[in-house]
């Protein structure tokens, strides 16, 4: 994991529940793969994409069956 902003992470997920915080680092680590030529590494911008799809366009029932308050 390559990650800068890990702080900004952790404050922008504060209050999410354990499953969420497991699906967003699973769907960053897929945007990851789908970007890799070797090994995948997980940057920044997989995880902001993993959280616009899950916080943004996943709506309020994803956001409330993986615990977003």
């Amino acid at each position: 994991m390559r990650a800068a902003k890990l702080d900004d992470y952790v404050a922008r997920t504060a209050g999410a529940s354990a499953a969420f915080i497991r699906e967003l680092l699973r769907k960053a680590a897929l945007f990851a793969t789908d970007d890799a030529l070797d090994a995948p590494v997980v940057e920044d911008r997989h995880i902001d994409e993993a959280l616009h799809e899950l916080i943004v366009a996943g709506g309020d029932l994803t956001k409330s069956l993986l615990g977003v308050r």
